[in-house]
């Protein structure tokens, strides 16, 4: 039987909920990649840290005592918190201050109320509009304001670290894996707000928190042959250079990273693939628009990438903040500059142009997506990805095809009608 931990996270440190899928990638030297799912759905693990003094030392030395199959409850304290008015020791009902959260429904068998750095388990007989009626009474009185959690059946981490800082005063860095099958988080049915669709992937709109300087690697993957002897040799058999990104994306509210988890979900880690825009200035200047062409000043441009399988979309912003993705069919050189054929018409003038970033085809780095939520509305989530070669997608179909927001047109691709905005 699990035993239910009172304990309550120490604000002052993040509370870090991570997801995990498992991705078996198999690589072909030319860098192609086939990958399949060995996890349908994700795995969590909620981590923090607790600061106990007091009783509450002696509830958490009491509470490891019985639970020695590592079987425990706790608040879930990633999860929108409700509020409550205050209740007697002898109330059997809860009132919500104000409309719960989507995950106070009918369905719910028991809550955890937080309050005076402590939390309590109750269960739940019912639930109509605002009311809570509980089996029975709670036992104790709660002031005005506590919280209430959803509770999360877990597994302790075999090793638990007390750090003692007097008699009385002890921190507990805490982690725990949810058990597998007891709270499956799939991505939501609606659309993703900060998400465009572009040829079958999802396009993500969010910039990067810059404050926290996002890494950007080049990694060429090309073959050295060298006997020790005399000349040396190399090979490029992958015919473009990866792009290795990790930057920091904050979520100022639960939607915002609600929209970050959800295109890790839909993606179920390392199997799927989106665009990355780069967001920088990534060609030179616009000197004419033509119908589908699109015209750059020189010819370094055409030299760099006329043959690159992994740089053929872009991203292009226009001066009113508007965003529009085009697809590359073909380069070729006219007067000593790079002409540009577009899979559509460009409609725009060149003094239009604001800026033209280049959109990587990448997947996820990793199968883990880790959310630290710095408080219980904000989170900041570290994405990192990896390019790809710009393959169509209808290739692949049966590995690594993501269904993607908009409507289905002819040759198996998908649009986004939506404007696509830029804010700074």
């Amino acid at each position: 039987m699990s035993v239910f931990l009172p304990v309550v996270p120490n604000w002052r440190f993040p509370v870090r909920d991570t997801y995990e899928f498992r991705t078996e990638i198999l690589s072909s030297r030319d860098g192609t990649e086939s990958r399949s799912a060995l996890r349908e759905h994700p795995r969590r693990k909620i981590e923090f840290t607790a600061l106990l003094d007091g009783s509450r030392n002696r509830d958490m030395a009491m509470a490891m005592a019985a639970g020695r199959d590592g079987r425990f409850e706790i608040a879930d304290y990633t999860a929108e918190p409700a509020f409550i008015t205050a209740v007697a020791a002898t109330a059997t009902t809860l009132t919500l201050l104000s409309d719960g959260p989507p995950w106070l429904d009918g369905a719910l068998s028991e809550v955890a109320i937080v309050s005076s750095r402590t939390a309590r388990k109750v269960t739940v007989a019912g639930i109509a509009g605002n009311t809570i009626t509980l089996d029975g009474q709670i036992g104790v009185a709660i002031p005005d304001g506590a919280a209430i959690y959803p509770v999360l059946d877990v597994i302790q981490s075999q090793s638990l670290t007390v750090s003692v800082y007097t008699t009385r005063l002890t921190s507990v860095d805490m982690a725990f894996d949810v058990t597998p099958g007891t709270s499956l988080d799939d991505s939501s049915d609606s659309d993703i707000l900060s998400a465009g669709a572009f040829y079958g992937r999802y396009v993500l709109l969010k910039k990067p928190n810059y404050m926290r300087s996002p890494r950007l690697n080049f990694e060429m993957t090309f073959e050295r042959v060298d006997f020790e002897r005399g000349i040396v040799n190399t090979y490029a058999p992958v015919p473009f250079t990866r792009r290795s990104l990790s930057a920091e994306y904050v979520g100022f509210d639960r939607p915002g990273v609600r929209e970050l988890l959800d295109l890790f979900l839909r993606n179920k880690g390392k199997l799927g693939e989106i665009y990355v825009p780069t967001w920088g200035d990534d060609f030179p200047p616009v000197i004419g628009i033509t119908g589908t062409t699109l015209t750059v000043a020189g010819r370094t441009f055409y030299d760099a990438y006329a043959t690159d399988e992994a740089h053929t979309a872009f991203l292009l912003k226009k001066s009113n903040g508007d965003m529009v993705p085009f697809e590359i069919q073909s380069m070729s050189l006219s007067s000593g500059n790079t002409v540009l054929t577009l899979d559509r018409t460009v409609g725009l003038s060149p003094v239009e142009v604001s800026s033209v970033s280049w959109m990587h085809v990448c997947r996820f780095a990793n199968d883990a997506l880790v959310i630290d939520w710095e408080t219980n509305t904000i989170a900041s989530v570290v994405l990192p990805f990896i390019s790809l070669k710009n393959m169509p997608v209808e290739n692949l179909y049966g590995s690594n095809w993501i269904l993607a927001t908009g409507y289905w047109r002819d040759l198996g691709q998908w649009e986004d009608t939506a404007t696509w905005k830029d804010f700074p």
